[in-house]
């Protein structure tokens, strides 16, 4: 079962100046629990921007909800790309399950991250994603 180590509640995290991404000021585990899977690590310092939604559509999807730190685990997968695109955009899904998402809302992000996600994944390498300290962790 795939599950993250920690309670949402011990996600730390600061607002940057810039008004649209935030810090992660405390560590955390993702757990894919399949055999030649790796964990993954999203490390303090991260820079993440949730849920990439447009503004027209934050009443429904806002950045933020039960998926947030899926969100954030989204981002490093599409900042590091350890894995393929579907690979990262599946425990994207999976992660929302365990976050205890609504189904319809983990289906209407899945597809809409599959449609338009490319783009991010293949234009905005750097951006918001830079990280301070650049490590590439993915296992314990």
């Amino acid at each position: 079962m795939h599950t993250f180590a920690d309670p949402i509640e011990s996600l730390l995290l600061s607002p940057r100046s810039d008004g649209k991404t935030w810090i992660v000021r405390t560590r955390f585990i993702y757990y894919v629990n399949e055999p030649g899977v790796d964990d993954i690590i999203v490390d303090e310092n991260f820079i993440t921007d949730f849920a990439s939604t447009p503004k027209i559509i934050w009443w429904l999807f806002p950045p933020w909800g039960k998926y947030g730190r899926s969100a954030i685990l989204h981002d490093r997968l599409y900042r590091y790309k350890d894995y393929t695109r579907k690979q990262s955009d599946r425990v994207f899904k999976k992660a929302m399950r365990s976050s205890a998402t609504a189904e319809w809302k983990v289906q209407t992000i899945y597809w809409f991250t599959r449609a338009f996600g490319w783009y991010r994944w293949h234009f905005r390498k750097d951006s918001p994603y830079l990280v301070s300290r650049l490590s590439r962790h993915k296992s314990i």
